[in-house]
């Protein structure tokens, strides 16, 4: 998987490449793990990011990806914070 921000202030924290497995039942349903656990950039103290969970329609895979962090609000300087995140992370064939 490669992944990108959607503007300067994300793209640093969101731009990466990693490796997933996961299973897709009869119905639609999905279930992701990534390896290694997918950690945004500035972030540390990461809890969660393994594992995400959701559905597959029109070819494309929608997942919920909850974690906790300790995040740096901008790279580099600034105060950090602790933030609890629920992304979701749309996966679709290149």
């Amino acid at each position: 998987m490669s992944s990108q921000g959607s503007s300067p202030e994300t793209d640093w924290r969101c731009t990466q490449t990693r490796s997933f497995t996961g299973d897709v039942t009869s119905d639609g349903q999905v279930s992701v793990t990534f390896s290694p656990r997918f950690t945004p950039g500035g972030c540390s103290v990461v809890v969660g990011g393994e594992r995400a969970t959701g559905s597959m329609s029109n070819g494309s895979i929608n997942v919920a990806l909850p974690y906790r962090a300790t995040c740096e609000m901008t790279p580099g300087n600034g105060p950090s914070w602790d933030l609890e995140i629920a992304a979701t992370v749309t996966l679709t064939p290149w």
